[in-house]
């Protein structure tokens, strides 16, 4: 199922107290392999309410003889420093082909001014997992190559899901830099970046990009390269 099929519009709801401010840029949405990116909100408050609608239109499932697919939603998460107040319907939720269900979900605001992007992850038991272990992340550019980590990161991820890596590219750019392309090695694919291609390097005391990532069907142990130009 397309996540552009799964996702609908987002309504963001009143501040409930004061609070904090900032915005949020864009929020991304992961649905098994799949991410969707849609305009954010201001935080104004402590909490902020999100209404998704999520339609199973049973898209790419024509090869299958059972037409009556469920899709079964049994955890959603967001990335910090966001936190998940409440979630209605409660989780596990079946949606069957052709059926609409509007998730709520209230998300707790940083205690702090923050503006950046909010991802958002809904997860399924029956979409299986690989063991990706990252032992460095590399930096591919100007003709050289920068490790920017060697933590050997090791998670484990549903086959073909994104992943995010976020690159200080201050260790090898300078302000001004304009960045046009990304590719990665494989059994990778690059899917996009916060900020959007093209982009300039835009300040010269510390400029953060994330890299948003597919991972591959199969375990991995290995490093990641990032080819940036």
């Amino acid at each position: 199922m397309s996540i552009k099929n799964a996702i609908g519009s987002i309504f963001n709801g009143k501040k409930t107290s004061n609070g904090p401010s900032g915005s949020v840029s864009n929020i991304n949405i992961y649905w098994k392999g799949a991410l969707h990116s849609i305009p954010g909100f201001e935080i104004d408050g402590d909490t902020h309410d999100v209404i998704i609608p999520f339609t199973n239109h049973g898209a790419g499932l024509s090869f299958l003889k059972d037409q009556n697919k469920k899709e079964i939603i049994d955890s959603i998460t967001v990335s910090d420093p966001f936190k998940i107040d409440l979630i209605a319907p409660e989780l596990p939720m079946a949606v069957n082909t052709g059926e609409k269900v509007d998730i709520h979900i209230k998300i707790k605001n940083p205690d702090y001014n923050y503006s950046g992007p909010l991802t958002i992850k809904f997860g399924s038991a029956s979409n299986a997992e690989i063991h990706l272990e990252l032992q460095k992340v590399v930096l591919n550019a100007k003709g050289k190559s920068i490790k920017v980590s060697e933590s050997g990161e090791v998670k484990r991820i549903g086959k073909g899901d994104i992943f995010e890596s976020s690159v200080q590219m201050l260790r090898a750019f300078k302000k001004g830099d304009a960045i046009t392309s990304v590719s990665v090695n494989k059994p990778f694919l690059f899917v996009r970046s916060e900020p959007e291609l093209p982009f300039s390097i835009e300040s010269d005391s510390s400029f953060i990009v994330i890299f948003y990532i597919k991972a591959p069907d199969f375990d991995y142990a290995g490093s990641l390269e990032l080819n940036i130009m």
